[in-house]
């Protein structure tokens, strides 16, 4: 008897160190580092471009620069609004993310597989112009890091995101990473042979 008490004990154990563990500053400081540094490269990748480039789509199916920064602007909120939906549900003990961090991120920036983006999420010029799709595009930003930096929820490893199989810090490596992935597109755009150069 008293070996299977030893037993169950070192199998709760195991378990518990197994289980995803609390959310520390340093993963919060990594989200918050990814998410600055993808809104720079963002803004950097569309500076100074002119209305034509803007524009510019080598064929009907691909989406213009405009259109992937008013995308963009679109899933920061809707991300945002999945993140807000996973964290309000309890966290449940020895839940645990799919994916390493790493390797989430590395499949998300990579531009190997197309994705077709959901409808709700497809541009729909829902902005009068560029700039004002990146200004709402920088405004969501800065509130979702503003966020991540203050919010008291310490469980966001425990809450997992259903179908997807990520945890809710998760969701905020993928802002950063889907931002990135589309700053890739952005430069397949700029270096095809008939992109506007002026």
């Amino acid at each position: 008897m008293g070996f299977m008490i030893q037993l169950i004990g070192l199998f709760l154990l195991i378990t518990s160190a197994l289980a995803a563990q609390p959310l520390t500053r340093n993963e919060r400081n990594r989200a918050i580092s990814e998410l600055h540094a993808t809104r720079k490269l963002l803004q950097d990748a569309v500076a100074g471009l002119k209305v034509k480039q803007l524009n510019f789509k080598p064929n009907e199916k691909s989406w213009s620069i405009a259109e992937i920064v008013e995308h963009l602007a679109v899933v920061e909120d809707g991300l945002f609004a999945t993140y807000q939906q996973v964290a309000g549900g309890a966290a449940v003990a020895g839940a645990k993310s799919a994916f390493k961090d790493e390797d989430y991120l590395k499949v998300i920036r990579s531009r190997d597989q197309k994705v077709q983006a959901p409808e709700s999420m497809a541009p729909k010029k829902t902005f009068p112009s560029t700039p004002k799709a990146l200004e709402a595009f920088n405004q969501r930003r800065l509130r979702n890091i503003d966020f991540l930096d203050k919010t008291r929820d310490e469980d966001l490893r425990r809450k997992i995101l259903s179908g997807q199989n990520i945890d809710a810090y998760q969701i905020f490596l993928l802002l950063a990473a889907h931002a990135e992935r589309h700053v890739g597109q952005i430069n397949e755009l700029k270096s095809n042979a008939r992109y506007p150069r002026s």
